[in-house]
Parts: structure tokens; C-alpha cells; sequence
């Protein structure tokens, strides 16, 4: 009677421990990270009255018979499972996602506890702790080792080492960092057309130096050097490419073709009979049949009207000169090649029956008269320039008049332009007895005057007062042609201050012979084309600004249109040692098809190393090279050293990345195709000093500090733990859990990282504890808890019915 009596009572106990359970579960429903708990029932011991038996014979076997006292609560469970997220506003809440807790101690990392609650923040001492005074454990950043630590970059914490509590100086410095390296992404145009334009380098008269100072030229070892452009990549001012071929190119005209003939006057005595006169004009056979005593029609008046009948063939025009001659003018303005250029005159002794036009010819130049013989004869005022995509030419008379450079081009056209104009030698006495020579730029005496042969100025050299003896004779090169600084070609006709005549010699000091007199060119340019080769419009458009009617001495120039280089500049930031900031310019100029190239610029006083004695804070002559499919082949220099000259750490030395070339060639760097030159991106390692402003956190759970330099660097890591058994570890409150001998050790790692959680920041994890499951439960306790008491009131009711029986 007495063991249903306890087992009641037991039961009761048991629940009440379900309730305890329960009610906890219940109190704890709001409770941050909180893991809800059961109770695990059980049944106490058995009392045996009979065991059990196995068959025997016919008999078969009997079951034990034995009597329960009673049930209990043998231990409890605290469930683990992953609890709902909530966003917060505050950026110190962390939340586990996944298997894991937050590692905090209370007593300088000796003991560890764990705990799914990541309501954290900090100290005044910049202790990064939970709500009861826990420091949170993980790897902090050595903050001197910025930047320093090749393995582990700014956005990166070292997890090598052992853990310890987060603290981070809330006034943290962070030193500078100089600057190794710089990247850049672009996109460099092979397009025919582009708005990114730069004027081509302009070029003195010289052809030795760069005419315009602001763009003078140094190689990566600071030596002076003159790089003019490759016509073939020029564009004219609205963008579009010339695309020069090779073969292609223009005639330029310094003066009109002159020449004046006596004409064969042919007389025939019968009435009927004719007399044929021919001549050859520029490869064109011109005939006339004239009989002048029956006609009353000269053969002066018969020649000019056969010669003007084929001007659009030859471009010759023909006129009277006198009663028995004509002068012949070739303006040289017809597009085309050489048949209507020049005058070239054949035949001049003709076979037998038929008489030649001309008796004899005279050149008009500034020789003056001179009778040439009979014969072919060429006069010309007009050449023709073709371009080749042949580099460093020479002036040679094999290679002809060909021009790669707008050096090429200048030089050809002021030798050219110097002939035309006179053949003048200048020799000037020398003291000891002899001649030297000397050339002139610069002129003080005007046509008409006479003057001191020192007051003529030689090139760059001051006055001609005791020039040294030669035994060569200088041409005189009064025509001088130069590209300006917006890249356009410029003729200009300077005064000589000298006679008309092939040798001028004059004592030192002493006076001229006579008066100066002017001589005037007339320049004409026309498109070359032939039947393998096509004009080139736009290159004789944009030439056609030499045109004029006259080129005086002394008076207005004569300029093409501006010639323009592709170009792309991009500017960035780089920083020394002390966190002074030098703003780098990297201009890029198309050179050719599948070359750039590219100089560097730094603020002064800052310089580039070695410096070169003019600029020393611009590096020029650097090389960009693509493959056909665009993609970088070769950069030189790939690297740089400068001088910050700040008091930082000097040489500093910088790497240059354009991105991967040659065969592996990424097209992640510089590449050349046909969208506009565009910089697309540019990078640098170095920065400023800077202090701390902002936190932050990422999914990774590494501390993000935001600094007043405009950088942000991993300052510290959060480390998670993890047990083999979470449901062996002990409860100490605040919730913590500690170790225990059937949870296993702590093992250390990282979020997202080995099946470990990863890290939510602004979210708090929520209770387990569901609320409507709890209250369900106290009905089930609370009805298995009166149960268990009537078998208590029962067994109580029968006890005192048997007491009765005695009464």
C-alpha cells in the first residue's frame, strides 16, 4: 500500500521539477541567446516478486513480476538549435548564424566561458566586452605592422597566433604608409575617331630641339631627346584620323612653274602645204598643223592655243612673251601626280619633218637668266612628300622625298622652300685672311638697305662679330618651317638682308654691296594621288592652310591646320613615407598602330631620380606595346624612383602595374581597342596618417575601423568556439556556458570558416524558448502533477478503509 503512496508522491516531484524547467524556459523568452531546456523524465527501480522462467516440458515460460516505485527526473537537456535573427540599430549587436559561440572572458583569457549572446561594445578603455563586463576574445592588429605585413593585407587580421580580449585605442593613429606600387585600368582608343586630343610636339626650325619649352622630351634616364609624331596616327582638330598609307601623301608648290621658250616660226612657200610642229609637256605629246602665210595665224598664237588645249592634262598654261616667245606657268593647284606638276619639256630637238615648238628655253628663278641648252629639261617649284612607315629616315636623294615624322615632313619642307627661295652661300672675312660661313635667322636689315655685316644675328649665337674659319660654305636658310604648340605646321619667309645673288661675300666687320631686295614665295598644296594610290583628303585639307598667294619677307606666316595626337591623362594620389600626398599624372599619346607611349609628372619640388636639368619633376619616354587583339605586350619603364623632397624616406621607388602582358595578357590592365580612351580604374598602396572616426563589422566578424584619411583596415577578429557536445556544457548564468568533463575542450576558430557560423552584424540572436510550446507544456505537467496526487489521495483513502476494518 505504501509503494503507490511513493510512487505518487515521486511523480508529483518529478513534475515539479518539470515545472521548474518550464516556468525557466518560460522566464527566459526574451532572454538574448537563450537555449531552452527540457526535462527528461524516467522510472525509478523495480521490487521483483517473481523472476521469469523459460519453458519447460509442456510449461511454458513465465515473465519476471516486478513493481514499480515510483518516476523522477533524471537529468535535462538544453536544446541548441538556432534561434530567429532580429536586426538591431546598434552596430555593436552580433548574432550567430550556424554552429558556434562567442568566446568571452572575465579574467584576462585564464578561464573561457562561452555564450550565443552578442549584445557587446566598449569600454573607456577601449575593451571590447558583453552587458556583465566580459571582454570578448579573437586576434587584434598590431597597428605599427600597417601596411608592412606582405602575407596579410589592410582588409585582413592574422589568426596565426593565440587568442586574446579585443581592445582597440579609441584615438588610434594609424601611421602612413609610402607608396611601392600603382595600378591602372584603361582603355586605350584604336578607334578612327576620338574626343581625347592632345597637339603634337611642336619643333623649332633646327630639327634638334623641342620648340615649345612646356614639352620638352626626357628619356627614363634624363636625357634630352626629341620624339616627334608619326604622321600615320595624327588627326585632324575635330578627331577624325588621318590613317596616312603608306605611298600616300601631297605635292607642295613654293613658287609657279615658270619657263619662257622662242618659238620655230614655220614658213611655207606653196599655199597648200603644212608645216607640223610638235613638243612633249609633262609626258603629253602637244601637236599643231600651221600654215601662217595662207592662215594670217602665228605659230606663237598656234602653240599657246595647243598648249592651253591639254592644261587640264599637264597643268600648264601658256602666254605670249614678245612676238616670237611664250612663258609657261604651271601653278602647280591640280590634284593628281606627276603629269600636272613642274614643267618638263621633251623633244626640244625634234625628228626629222617636224619642227620643234621652242628654239631655246629660259629658266626665271633667283639666279637669275640662264639659257639651258637643247635638250630634255625639267623645271620644278613643286615636290612631292610621300609618306612610308619607315622610321628614322635620313635626308638622302635614294630614298626621295618620304616622310614618316613631323620632323621628317618640317625638314623637307624648309630645304625645299630655302631653294626655292635662293641658293645663296654667305661667307664673312676672317681676321687671319680667308672665308667662313654662317647662317642667319634673325635680320635687321630691311629690302632696299645696306648695313654692318655684324649687325646680321646668326642662330642662337648673338652676333657674327669672330666666327671661326671653315673651308665649307653654309646655305643661308631664310624659309624657316616649324610646328607651333598647338601642332601646326608654320611657314614663315624672314628677311636675309642680302643681294640677290648666288654668293654673297662680305668683310668682317664691313658693309654689304648693295641694297637688299625682297624675295617672295607663293605656296600651293594639291592632294598626290596615282592609280595604285588614292588621295588622302583630309591630309591635304588639313595641310591646304599653307596656301597663299604670297609668302612675303617679313610678313604674315603660313600655318596648316592643328594636328592632334590620341591621348588619355589620369591623376592620382601617391604618399611618402610621412603621409605627404603627391598628386602622380600619367599621360598616355599614341605613337602608332600598336604603341603609346606614356610619361609620369609630379608636383614640384618633388623629382624623379635620376632628375633630368630642365623638368626635373616630369619622366618622359616611357612604352606601352599592344598585340593585335589589344591586349598589353611590353611596358618600359615598369618602374620608377623619385625623390619626395619632404624629409621622407628618399629614393622612394614605385612599381608600375599596367596588368599582365605578353602571352598571359589578362586584358584586366591598359588595352588598346576601339571604345574611347577611357581611364577605367587606378589603384595605389600607400596613405596618409589618420585617426579613428567609425567602427564597423562584416560577416566575417572582423572589426572594420573607418579613419579620418579615407581609408578602412581590419583592426580585430572575433574567434568562435566550439564544443563536441553543446548540450554537455554548463550553465553559469549570464548566459554563459563553461566547459564540463562531457562537453569536450573549446576549440578556436573563425566564422564561416570549418562548418563554424558565420557572423551577422546588427542582429541579435533570439530565446528558443517558443512561448505557446511552454504554456502547452505547464498543462501537461499540471495535469500529470495532479494525477500523481490522487494516487497520493487515494492510496490515503484506502489506508484508512483498512484502518475502519478494525474498528
Amino acid at each position: 500500500m505504501l509503494k503507490s503512496l511513493w510512487a505518487g508522491v515521486s511523480g508529483m516531484q518529478a513534475h515539479q521539477v518539470g515545472l521548474d524547467v518550464t516556468s525557466n524556459n518560460i522566464a527566459n523568452v526574451n532572454t538574448t541567446g537563450f537555449k531552452s531546456s527540457r526535462a527528461n523524465f524516467a522510472d525509478m527501480i523495480y521490487q521483483p516478486r517473481r523472476g521469469a522462467t523459460t519453458p519447460q516440458g509442456g510449461l511454458g515460460g513465465l515473465n519476471a513480476f516486478t513493481i514499480g516505485l515510483g518516476g523522477s527526473v533524471n537529468s535535462t537537456t538544453r536544446v541548441h538549435e538556432q534561434g530567429s535573427l532580429k536586426s538591431t540599430n546598434w552596430k555593436g549587436d552580433l548574432a550567430l548564424s550556424g554552429q558556434g559561440f562567442f568566446i568571452v572572458s572575465g579574467d584576462g583569457g585564464r578561464t573561457r566561458a562561452l555564450t550565443r549572446d552578442g549584445q557587446f561594445g566598449f569600454d573607456a578603455q577601449g575593451n571590447f566586452l558583453n552587458n556583465a563586463g566580459y571582454i570578448v576574445q579573437g586576434w587584434t592588429k598590431d597597428i605599427s605592422s600597417f601596411g608592412k605585413t606582405c602575407a596579410i593585407n589592410e582588409n585582413q587580421v592574422d589568426t596565426s597566433g593565440p587568442i586574446s580580449g579585443i581592445r582597440i585605442d579609441p584615438k588610434m593613429v594609424m601611421p602612413a604608409r609610402m607608396t611601392d606600387s600603382v595600378k591602372i585600368a584603361a582603355s586605350l582608343t584604336s578607334s578612327d575617331y576620338t574626343d581625347n586630343v592632345a597637339c603634337s610636339y611642336a619643333l623649332d626650325s633646327s630639327g634638334h630641339t623641342i620648340a615649345n619649352d612646356n614639352n620638352r622630351i626626357y628619356d627614363s634616364k634624363g636625357n634630352r631627346t626629341q620624339v616627334p609624331d608619326d604622321m600615320g596616327t595624327l588627326f585632324s582638330s575635330d578627331g577624325n584620323a588621318m590613317k596616312l598609307q603608306h605611298g600616300q601623301g601631297i605635292w607642295v608648290s613654293y613658287r609657279d612653274t615658270e619657263l619662257t621658250a622662242g618659238i620655230n616660226q614655220a614658213y611655207i612657200t606653196s599655199a597648200t602645204a603644212t608645216v607640223t610642229q610638235s613638243i612633249t609637256l609633262n609626258g603629253q605629246k602637244i601637236s599643231f598643223v600651221n600654215n601662217s602665210t595662207s592662215t594670217n595665224v602665228t605659230s606663237v598664237e598656234a602653240a599657246i592655243k595647243a598648249i592651253n588645249n591639254y592644261t587640264d592634262k599637264t597643268g600648264i598654261r601658256a602666254y605670249a612673251s614678245g612676238s616670237t616667245g611664250i612663258q609657261l606657268i604651271n601653278d602647280n593647284s591640280i590634284d593628281g601626280d606627276s603629269s600636272t606638276k613642274n614643267i618638263r619639256i621633251g623633244a626640244v630637238i625634234p625628228a626629222d619633218g617636224v619642227f620643234s615648238f621652242f628654239k631655246d628655253v629660259t629658266m626665271l628663278d633667283s639666279f637669275g637668266a640662264k639659257e639651258l641648252p637643247n635638250g630634255d629639261i625639267v623645271r620644278e617649284t613643286a615636290f612631292n612628300y610621300k609618306y612610308t612607315t619607315q622610321s628614322n629616315l635620313q635626308m638622302t636623294s635614294t630614298q626621295g622625298r618620304v616622310f614618316n615624322s613631323t620632323e621628317d615632313l618640317r625638314r623637307w619642307m624648309q630645304y625645299d622652300a630655302n631653294i626655292q627661295k635662293n641658293s645663296h652661300a654667305v661667307s664673312m672675312a676672317a681676321a687671319a685672311g680667308g672665308l667662313f660661313p654662317i647662317t642667319i635667322s634673325n635680320y635687321s636689315i630691311a629690302p632696299g638697305q645696306t648695313g654692318a655685316a655684324g649687325t646680321l644675328s646668326p642662330w642662337g649665337q648673338g652676333t657674327a662679330t669672330n666666327p671661326q674659319e671653315s673651308s665649307a660654305w653654309t646655305r643661308l636658310n631664310s624659309v624657316s618651317v616649324t610646328m607651333n604648340e598647338w601642332g601646326q605646321f608654320v611657314m614663315q619667309n624672314n628677311q636675309d638682308g642680302l643681294l640677290d645673288e648666288d654668293i654673297t661675300q662680305v668683310p668682317n666687320p664691313g658693309q654689304l654691296p648693295g641694297p637688299n631686295s625682297a624675295n617672295n614665295l607663293k605656296i600651293n598644296i594639291a592632294n598626290y594621288q596615282s592609280k595604285k594610290v588614292p588621295s588622302n583628303v583630309l591630309f591635304g585639307k588639313m595641310m591646304g592652310g599653307l596656301n597663299t598667294s604670297a609668302l612675303t619677307e617679313a610678313g604674315p606666316v603660313s600655318s596648316t591646320g592643328s594636328f592632334k595626337v590620341p591621348k588619355l591623362t589620369t591623376s592620382f594620389d601617391i604618399f611618402d613615407s610621412l603621409g605627404n600626398k603627391h598628386t602622380l599624372t600619367v599621360e598616355f599619346r599614341k605613337k602608332d598602330d600598336l604603341e603609346w607611349t606614356f610619361s609620369l609628372k609630379l608636383p614640384e619640388p618633388a623629382e624623379f631620380t635620376p632628375p633630368n636639368p630642365d623638368m626635373p619633376n616630369v619622366l618622359e619616354g616611357g612604352s606601352i606595346t599592344f598585340n593585335r587583339n589589344g591586349g598589353l605586350q611590353s611596358v618600359q619603364p615598369n618602374k620608377f624612383i623619385f625623390n619626395p623632397r619632404s624629409g621622407a624616406t628618399s629614393p622612394q621607388e614605385v612599381d608600375i602595374d599596367f596588368g599582365q602582358n605578353g602571352v598571359n595578357s589578362d586584358y584586366k590592365g591598359v588595352t588598346s581597342t576601339n571604345e574611347e580612351s577611357a581611364a577605367r580604374n587606378h589603384d595605389q598602396n600607400g596613405w596618409a596618417s589618420g585617426t579613428l572616426t567609425d567602427w564597423s563589422f562584416d560577416a566575417n566578424g572582423i572589426l572594420i575601423g573607418e579613419f579620418n584619411n579615407g581609408k578602412n583596415f581590419a583592426l580585430a577578429k572575433v574567434a568562435i568556439g566550439t564544443v563536441a557536445n553543446e548540450s554537455g556544457l554548463n550553465s553559469w548564468g549570464n548566459n554563459l556556458f563553461g566547459v564540463s568533463p562531457n562537453s569536450g575542450d573549446i576549440v578556436v576558430g573563425e566564422a564561416n570558416k570549418a562548418g563554424n557560423a558565420n557572423i551577422e552584424p546588427s542582429k541579435r540572436e533570439q530565446s528558443t524558448a517558443d512561448l505557446s510550446e511552454e504554456l502547452t507544456q505547464l498543462i501537461v505537467i499540471q495535469r500529470g502533477y495532479q494525477a500523481n496526487s490522487k494516487t497520493v489521495t487515494t492510496s490515503d483513502q484506502i489506508l484508512n478503509t483498512l484502518l475502519q476494518l478494525k474498528q
